[in-house]
């Protein structure tokens, strides 16, 4: 499980004890969350609509690219460094 989230997240940023280290460690996991919570609600919603698997597989897709994106980029700007 976590090989599958890092490939669709990417690592987390190295724990420290700041409060921005902090804050990025908890936006990572409360997106994980949020991420298959939506993904199950979506999947029960194609079950009574079968046009909603694209929306499904949309999301599937545009959500972690678009988080790894902007995670990437917020947490170099603030000097963050990959856990290894």
């Amino acid at each position: 499980m976590k090989k599958m989230i890092q490939l669709l997240f990417g690592k987390p940023f190295k724990k420290e004890n700041s409060f921005i280290s902090k804050y990025f460690r908890f936006t990572y996991w409360g997106m994980i969350a949020f991420y298959f919570f939506s993904l199950s609600l979506l999947g029960l919603s194609t079950f009574y609509n079968i046009s909603a698997l694209t929306g499904l597989v949309i999301w599937g897709v545009f959500l972690p690219v678009t988080f790894r994106l902007t995670y990437n980029l917020v947490g170099k700007l603030n000097g963050l460094e990959k856990e290894g």
